[in-house]
């Protein structure tokens, strides 16, 4: 593999799994560092819009993962109370794009398919368990140190782009100030199996409810509820209750997590030859 026309990419989520693809794609060969031992599973955005959806149609993958997930048509807005006051049909869209709908899909169900289809290219290559200990550059070439089995190995290439998340080990090592802040409340989100139209009938595949003031689209807790409070199914139910009175028990909870959010930014994008994307640039 050339290093002077090679491209190093920390960070196999989607967004990086998605640069190493069009990279391969392109002939310029590249490889992938990911600090995990696999794909990760977790996935706390699974939306992909019109944009995004016409790059996977870009890259031959949309087909594939498209039976996968849920095509939203509409986005619709209702009180307890009144029901439906607002609905948008996403097939306004048409003339504006090609993909006038939101695709709902997990993003480790996206990654293996992208991961199998970079596989295919000889000049691509993925290291898994491998972390980015150090990154360094010159006027030729960008120069990531990277750690495998307690064991540290310099990669060389003409650019180095850090796609490792929030947390980027990158954008640490180049001293590039993360700015923002973290939102005060966190995120409740559970997921289930049941069908929630009799609860709501007429329920849309996005839907925002509220009540005086509470929303189901996310439930934001006081700072002093604790997240084993709540994630207890009593405490889930009372928050559903306040957006839907009439709601009689909580529905099959398949999964449920707590999280935190914050918003924040690079100070830059760019430092000479290492570029920051994704969650390393901005959350």
């Amino acid at each position: 593999m050339s290093e002077a026309k090679s491209v190093i990419v920390a960070g196999a989520g989607p967004v990086g799994l998605t640069a190493a693809f069009l990279l391969a794609e392109a002939g310029v060969p590249v490889t992938v560092i990911e600090k995990r031992p696999e794909l990760s599973a977790a996935s706390k955005a699974s939306t992909f819009h019109p944009p995004t959806l016409a790059i996977l149609h870009q890259m031959g993958v949309l087909d594939t993962v498209q039976h996968l997930g849920q095509v939203v048509d509409r986005l619709q807005y209702r009180t307890a109370e009144a029901g439906v006051f607002a609905q948008f049909e996403l097939a306004a869209l048409r003339g504006e794009t090609g993909f006038p709908y939101r695709l709902h899909l997990e993003q480790a169900q996206l990654t293996r398919v992208i991961l199998e289809r970079l596989r295919g290219y000889r000049h691509a290559r993925v290291m898994f368990a491998a972390e980015v200990v150090d990154v360094a550059q010159d006027a030729d070439r960008a120069r990531a140190i990277v750690r495998r089995n307690g064991v540290d190995e310099a990669l060389e290439g003409a650019f180095l782009i850090g796609a490792d998340g929030s947390r980027s080990d990158v954008r640490s090592s180049l001293g590039i100030v993360f700015q923002g802040e973290d939102y005060p409340d966190k995120v409740l989100r559970v997921m289930t199996g049941d069908d929630l139209d009799a609860l709501l009938p007429g329920l849309a595949p996005v839907t925002y409810l509220f009540n005086r003031g509470k929303s189901a689209s996310f439930l934001r807790m006081p700072r002093e509820v604790d997240d084993a409070t709540a994630l207890d199914e009593s405490w889930i139910f009372a928050r559903l209750q306040e957006v839907m009175p009439h709601c009689e028990r909580l529905p099959r909870v398949m999964m449920k997590d707590v999280y935190g959010v914050s918003r924040r930014v690079a100070a830059t994008y760019r430092a000479g030859r290492n570029v920051l994307i994704g969650d390393s640039a901005h959350v």
